[in-house]
Parts: C-alpha cells; sequence; structure tokens
C-alpha cells in the first residue's frame, strides 16, 4: 500500500483525486492537506510515497515546503504552467507537472504513477520475501573453510563488519540526501564487496544494485533500494553476533 497526500484546497480536485484511487481499487492510504502550514506539519512527521500538490495554495507555494517534498515522488499540479514554473518543479524532484484541465485529463498521468510505484512495490516485497525465507543468510563454516578455519582473522572480519556497515548505510543516507552521487558509488561498492566475502550473495546483489543505479537512477529509487538493504540486513546482525561469541569462547 501507497501513503498517499494530496495538498489541494479545491474540493471539487480533491474529489477528482480521491475518486480515481478508489474507483481504480488501488492500494493507497490517502490524506488531504488544504494549506502549506498542514503539510508541512505532516511531511515532517510522516513518511509519504506520492505527494500531489497544486501550485498555489492559500497561505503560499508549493515550492514552500522545501527539500520536503524532494524526498519522495513528488506532483505538481497547475491551471497554468509556464516554462519557469516547469524549471522550478523539476529542480524539486518533481516526477510529473501536470496541468489542470476542465476534462481532468491530468488523471491519467497521476493514475499511471500510482499503477507503476504499486507494481514496484510489489516486486520489492516479493524480493524481500525471497530473501527472508532463506534459512542459511549467513554460514559461519563457510567462512572458517575460506580462512582455514582460523578463528582470528574471521573474528577480526565479522567485528569489522558490525562496526563499518550500520555507519557506512548512514553515510550513504546522507549522500542520498546531499545528492553526491559518486559517495553513494563507492560506499555501495564497499559494502558489496564486504558481503560477498562473508557469503551473503543476497545482500550482496542489493548493494551492487545500488552501485549500478548511483549514476543513472533517481535518488528516490536508490532511496527505496538502500531502505530493503536495511531490512534485509536486521536477521543477519544477531546471527554475526552470535558467530563472533562463538568464535571468540572456543
Amino acid at each position: 500500500m501507497l501513503n498517499l497526500l494530496i495538498i489541494e484546497d479545491d474540493v471539487i480536485d480533491q474529489l477528482a483525486l480521491t475518486r480515481l484511487v478508489k474507483k481504480n481499487n488501488l492500494a493507497c492510504k490517502i490524506q488531504v492537506a488544504v494549506k502549506i502550514d498542514e503539510a508541512r506539519q505532516l511531511l515532517q512527521n510522516q513518511n509519504f510515497d506520492i505527494v500531489i500538490c497544486d501550485l498555489n495554495l492559500p497561505d503560499g507555494k508549493a515550492f514552500d515546503l522545501g527539500e520536503l517534498i524532494k524526498k519522495q515522488a513528488f506532483i505538481l499540479l497547475s491551471g497554468h504552467l509556464e516554462d519557469e514554473i516547469v524549471e522550478l518543479a523539476k529542480a524539486y524532484g518533481a516526477v510529473q507537472v501536470l496541468q489542470k484541465s476542465s476534462e481532468l485529463t491530468q488523471l491519467t498521468s497521476v493514475q499511471d504513477l500510482i499503477v507503476q510505484m504499486l507494481n514496484e512495490q510489489q516486486i520489492q516485497k516479493t524480493k524481500m520475501q525471497r530473501i527472508n525465507s532463506q534459512k542459511a543468510k549467513f554460514n559461519l563454516q563457510n567462512l572458517m573453510n575460506t580462512f582455514d578455519n582460523q578463528t582470528e582473522p574471521v573474528s577480526e572480519i565479522i567485528e569489522a563488519i558490525l562496526d563499518q556497515t550500520p555507519k557506512m548505510l548512514e553515510e550513504i543516507q546522507s549522500a542520498i540526501d546531499e545528492q553526491k552521487r559518486s559517495s553513494i558509488k563507492l560506499l555501495a561498492h564497499r559494502l558489496k564487496s564486504n558481503y560477498i566475502m562473508i557469503g551473503l550473495k543476497e545482500q550482496h546483489k542489493l548493494a551492487e544494485q545500488i552501485e549500478l543505479e548511483s549514476t543513472v537512477s533517481d535518488l528516490k529509487k536508490i532511496n527505496s533500494d538502500l531502505h530493503h538493504l536495511r531490512l534485509s540486513l536486521a536477521p543477519i546482525y544477531p546471527e554475526l553476533q552470535n558467530a563472533l561469541r562463538q568464535l571468540k569462547n572456543n
């Protein structure tokens, strides 16, 4: 299910957008804000997958939301579109800039984006189910065999990964927020190398995907992949910690 925020003070346009979702049985939770201040509060306290915002609101313009609208798919709606507005919207990361019309033709584009994001969400969900269904996420014996059953180097590797991985994930998140693609690529490459060293094949694939996407993909897509990498690692940390205890107790 997608979390959808509609920022629109026109009741007719609100109803048109909400009816679009309900009529087509799109899996979306909808919230509505009619002012910039109201939208700002919601965006500061919740995560939204899609934000659909009218250009002009009673207390300001969509761009007054600043960095808050850059963190998710952002659609700008306006009754009158000028080149300057379109360029500014793109600078704020708008995935679509649509002109309102009496025929409501803009709704088709909105629907297409929602369907696309729902499909991507299902693909990611299936991927995570596959990862979580694997019984052997981390195999200590395989790693020991690689290092001729020497406990000291294996302990050092596991300890380093436990220490470095959370920091590197935070650094990637910061690089995404600051749009530093070269840093994203370098950090993802380092993570990828760490994961393949200890036999985490699925995590290696996810890190490799982020590395490949770092120079070509939308930052929102990279951010989504980073989120799924974090989720896949959650059950791994206890296994690594348990393995480290075993090695130190032997």
